[in-house]
């Protein structure tokens, strides 16, 4: 008499569960978080918006100093060195776009799928960071760019092998 082995168990494991969880957690917690200062941001964007470019990063940074809202963010690490028009949205949308590029292409099985969620989302953060340009320092600006370029070549050189 043979025993059969037991049936697998359908339900996800805890390390599983947290895998997914955790990196989705972090990103729609600090997407409240930036979204609840928004407000912020708009009062330093409109009164630093006639600020010539080369004084514009010490006149956010007056401007945050005397908000205590934002000087005081937990969350000032994910908005610092951006444009105040942007802070609020920039750095979780590149979250995103990373969660994207190394966690959701591992759950696609097939080539195709995972070259096209690939491309379209480099091809992606080139466009958006080009039109945007969030950061302050314009040579910090160029660096990211030539990044973004780095990874749609990198993905454009896994799609012709």
């Amino acid at each position: 008499m043979t025993r059969n082995p037991p049936p697998p168990n359908p339900r996800p494991s805890t390390p599983q569960v947290m895998i997914f969880l955790l990196p989705f957690g972090i990103l729609v917690t600090f997407s409240i978080g930036l979204w609840r200062l928004r407000p912020s941001f708009r009062s330093i964007h409109e009164a630093t918006s006639r600020t010539p470019p080369t004084q514009l990063a010490a006149a956010v940074e007056a401007a945050i100093d005397q908000h205590p809202e934002l000087k005081n963010s937990p969350l000032s690490s994910l908005f610092d060195g951006y444009k105040p028009n942007v802070a609020w949205w920039y750095d979780v949308a590149d979250m995103a776009r990373r969660l994207m590029l190394t966690c959701a292409t591992v759950v696609l099985t097939d080539q195709s799928s995972f070259f096209l969620l690939s491309l379209s989302t480099a091809i992606l953060a080139v466009v958006v960071h080009n039109e945007v340009r969030p950061m302050m320092n314009q040579d910090l600006n160029m660096f990211v760019m030539l990044e973004h370029w780095l990874v749609l070549l990198a993905v454009l050189t896994m799609v012709s092998v």
